[in-house]
C-alpha cells in the first residue's frame, strides 16, 4: 500500500501550501508499506508555463 498527503494548512507534520509571487510551495509525506519507506518532498508547483533555467531553494 501507498499513502501520499500533502499539507494544505500548517500543522506538526507537515507545512502548508506557500504561496509565492509566481508559484507555490508544498510540503508531502509518501509512505510505501511493502518497500518500507518513508519520504518527504519539498515540491516548488510555478504556474507560468515557460522553462524555468535555475531553481533556488531556500
Amino acid at each position: 500500500m501507498i499513502v501520499a498527503a500533502t499539507g494544505v494548512s500548517n500543522g506538526d507534520l507537515l507545512r502548508g501550501v506557500r504561496f509565492l509571487a509566481d508559484s507555490a510551495r508544498t510540503h508531502s509525506l509518501v509512505m510505501c508499506t511493502r518497500c518500507n519507506w518513508v519520504r518527504f518532498v519539498d515540491g516548488i508547483h510555478f504556474f507560468a508555463r515557460d522553462r524555468r533555467e535555475e531553481v533556488r531553494l531556500s
